[in-house]
């Protein structure tokens, strides 16, 4: 209860840490310990010396940047100016949107001392306070129970009406409403959005919509992320939301202008240069052809029209510098290079101009984005002030491997001239070879249900989870005894390998005498007559399909042999079935209890070959399983079957080693 618990870096690069009085109002006013307060620490978890009670107080108690709050659940950061807007979550009475400023140090609010807006010169008064009691707000104004932050509208992309520019959103968790309010003026306004289901975050998205996660969906604790998008006014004429900016550029290179707006659908654009159209110039944005010098003071400008009227931007300067641009080079990595997940890759580059000579640090601007299908996710950048990058991919990325990266890097010289030049660098991609035993069942990858078999693409490196959930199989009830990777939980999780790889799941029976084992001793030959042993291991289960590959590390890929020795127990007391698929040129021989039940040493059988035999209930019966190579694809595919049992591979839960 009242933890607080939001973390954020601030404009100066500190971490700020948002803290609840712990139920105890007179925590927010002790300096006696970190309750009821906003921290601040180095990244690096060290107190600094500049905040407020660095010197004064002792220990932990050294990190308190300001005081004075119940329960911070939100905090987020105008990267405008600095400050921070604070979600204050109240007592009985009121709810509080509080403002932090940039220079806010030792910063006082009022509780537990007061709560709501205040007149007492100790303590900051709120932005806004807003009742529990419906009769206590006036007419539109909002009430509810617990105030939930929330986001500063300044992204990339302003697609929100001008007005909402260095908005806050917050949002009443009971309630269910979300609304805005200017920090400047404190003037609140209407409800964007009703409904919401325990509303307990939003985030202003780089592409101008407002993100809001909300705890429960349609009345159950799913959760959901829902986008919140602008799509303007019903028979409303067109409205900007954001101006060209003047470019500067030198002969021979491209100028782009680009204009947001808004409004209903559908809206046309016309560029014009120095008030007269241009051919073609019909989007949000127009690229210019090489610039000339003729086209220096030149003003480009833009108007955008719908069924319901019109608006012309304000018109944009071109600026044309009669000198060469700088040239950009990216030596690392280079063209043709691959990524993988986790991998760093490192990042250089070279900027060289005709008047300046070669560019200082301070010229270099980066960003890595990542490409999508068709949309992009921005994944570092832009940094700036160095020629070299270190960016180590995550594993926890987009698992399609429809992507790439794209590098951009951007010089610019002493009269402000930009030259971009970008690399692409493509996945290295594997194989993930989906199976079951029983075949045909569904897997779940990534928290998706999928059909096996199946063959995906894969990026190399990327962290990925695969589940086996029960399965019925003729009526019988079968759950996960283990993977071909030897793993044993329903859901396990994996970095993509390099070489293409098959995850297997192997089926048992639910019930019955279910087995502790791990398999069976296996011994891996040089040689097809069983001399030359190269390795020793447990395989948990003796149902491999290694074709043209090699059955072990170190075992060559033709011509080797292998044994498996332990004992097998039935979760049942009946008559199984045992089945192996035997390859023309290779040699089988499974031998129960001491009696062989499938030998084609001595005849050259071949094919899918069985024979029965009774087995008891968790009484363990040795096993002896033998296979010679004789060439080519290499597989032993043993299985078994009952009237308890459905065909499926000897489960690894009944098979114990020598």
């Amino acid at each position: 209860m009242h933890y607080g618990g939001d973390i954020e870096f601030g404009a100066d690069g500190m971490l700020y840490v948002a803290t609840g009085d712990l139920l105890r109002g007179p925590n927010a006013q002790s300096l006696q310990n970190r309750y009821g307060k906003v921290l601040r620490y180095h990244p690096n978890g060290g107190i600094p010396d500049d905040n407020p009670y660095a010197s004064s107080l002792a220990g932990p108690a050294r990190a308190i940047w300001a005081l004075g709050l119940r329960n911070p659940f939100k905090l987020a950061q105008d990267p405008t100016n600095g400050s921070m807007l604070i979600g204050d979550v109240g007592s009985e009475t009121w709810e509080e949107v509080n403002v932090l400023p940039a220079s806010g140090s030792g910063s006082k609010f009022g509780w537990s001392d007061t709560e709501g807006y205040t007149t007492d010169p100790r303590f900051m008064s709120p932005l806004l306070a807003y009742p529990h009691d419906p009769s206590l707000a006036g007419a539109g104004e909002p009430h509810g129970c617990a105030v939930m932050g929330g986001d500063v509208y300044r992204p990339a992309n302003e697609t929100f009406p001008r007005q909402y520019r260095g908005d806050f959103f917050f949002a009443d968790h009971c309630e269910g409403w979300l609304r805005s309010i200017d920090p400047d003026t404190g003037a609140v306004g209407q409800v964007l959005v009703s409904g919401l289901e325990q509303p307990v975050d939003m985030a202003v998205a780089p592409n101008g919509s407002v993100l809001i996660l909300q705890r429960q969906l349609a009345g159950a604790y799913n959760g959901a992320l829902l986008r919140l998008e602008y799509t303007g006014v019903a028979d409303a004429p067109p409205t900007l939301s954001g101006q060209p900016e003047p470019v500067t550029v030198a002969l021979g290179q491209q100028a782009t202008f680009e204009v947001f707006a808004s409004g209903t659908a559908p809206l046309s654009y016309q560029w014009t240069k120095d008030d007269s159209p241009i051919s073609g110039a019909t989007a949000a944005t127009y690229t210019t052809p090489p610039a000339q010098v003729g086209d220096d003071g030149a003003a480009f400008a833009v108007t955008v029209t719908n069924a319901f009227g019109d608006v012309t931007s304000d018109p944009a300067v071109l600026t044309v510098l009669d000198e060469r641009p700088p040239q950009a080079t990216i030596t690392s990595p280079e063209l043709g290079s691959l990524f993988r997940a986790g991998q760093t890759l490192r990042i250089r580059g070279t900027g060289v101009d005709e008047e300046d000579g070669v560019l200082p640090r301070s010229a270099f601007t980066w960003d890595v984005v990542l490409h999508h299908n068709t949309h992009t996710h921005p994944e570092l950048g832009p940094v700036t002030g160095t020629r070299s990058v270190d960016f180590t991919l995550p594993r926890n990325t987009e698992t399609d491997p429809d992507i790439f990266l794209r590098i951009h890097l951007r010089v610019q010289d002493s009269e402000g001239i930009v030259t971009e030049m970008t690399r692409d660098v493509l996945p290295r991609t594997s194989s993930l070879a989906l199976r079951t035993l029983p075949s045909g069942r569904s897997l779940v990858l990534d928290g998706a249900p999928v059909a096996t078999p199946v063959d995906l693409l894969a990026v190399v490196g990327v962290n990925r989870t695969l589940a086996a959930p029960p399965a019925t199989v003729s009526g019988t009830t079968m759950v996960i005894d283990s993977w071909s990777t030897g793993q044993t939980p329903a859901e396990i999780a994996f970095g993509v390998p390099a070489r293409n790889t098959t995850y297997r799941a192997f089926y048992r029976v639910e019930g019955g005498s279910v087995g502790t084992g791990t398999g069976l001793s296996a011994t891996y030959f040089g040689a097809s007559d069983f001399t030359d042993p190269l390795l020793s291991r447990i395989d948990r289960v003796p149902y491999f399909t290694w074709m043209k590959g090699a059955p072990a590390p170190g075992v060559p890929r033709n011509d080797f042999s292998a044994r498996w020795s332990g004992r097998v127990e039935a979760q049942f007391s009946e008559t199984f079935t045992f089945a192996v698929s035997v390859r023309s040129d290779d040699e089988v021989r499974l031998v129960l209890d001491g009696e062989p039940l499938i030998n084609t040493f001595s005849n050259g059988a071949s094919g899918t070959l069985t024979a029965q035999a009774d087995l008891r209930a968790g009484e363990p019966v040795p096993i002896v399983l033998e296979l010679a190579d004789g060439g080519g694809a290499a597989a032993l595919a043993l299985t078994w079957s009952s009237d308890s049992t459905p065909a499926s591979a000897i489960p690894g839960s009944q098979l114990t080693p020598s």
